[in-house]
Parts: C-alpha cells; sequence; structure tokens
C-alpha cells in the first residue's frame, strides 16, 4: 500500500496560480467561440450553396420549358 504525502499536496496546490488557470480559462472560452463562429460561417456557406443550385436548377428548367412551349416556326 502506498501512502500519501499530504504535505506534498498542499505544497503543490499553493503553488498553482488563479492567473495561469484563468488564463486557460479564457483561452478555452476563446476557442468555443472560435468554433461557434466557424460552424455559423460553414451552415451559413452550405445554405447559400444550396440555395444557389436549386436557384440555378429552377432558371434552367423555366428557360428549357420557356422553348419548348414557344411556337414552332416551319422551315
Amino acid at each position: 500500500m502506498t501512502t500519501v504525502d499530504l504535505n506534498q499536496i498542499t505544497a503543490d496546490a499553493r503553488k498553482i496560480q488563479p492567473a495561469a488557470v484563468a488564463g486557460r480559462a479564457v483561452r478555452l472560452l476563446l476557442a468555443f467561440i472560435g468554433w461557434v463562429l466557424w460552424a455559423a460561417g460553414w451552415a451559413v456557406r452550405k445554405t447559400f450553396a444550396a440555395l444557389w443550385f436549386a436557384g440555378a436548377w429552377a432558371w434552367s428548367a423555366i428557360k428549357l420549358g420557356w422553348h419548348d412551349a414557344a411556337p414552332k416556326t416551319r422551315p
């Protein structure tokens, strides 16, 4: 069975600086905000790409239908 030196644990705990812990928390928060912004940008780009494709497809279908419905001229 191993023994735990409580004095060593106390000494190590006193060495921890609150500023260092706060700095890590701030970096984590900034990383999370960055991820959220990246994900939002990705979703907006995918949405606009899908809308653009749907619009281009619809425009092509309308154009082909318009030409197909136009009166045919005899040569």
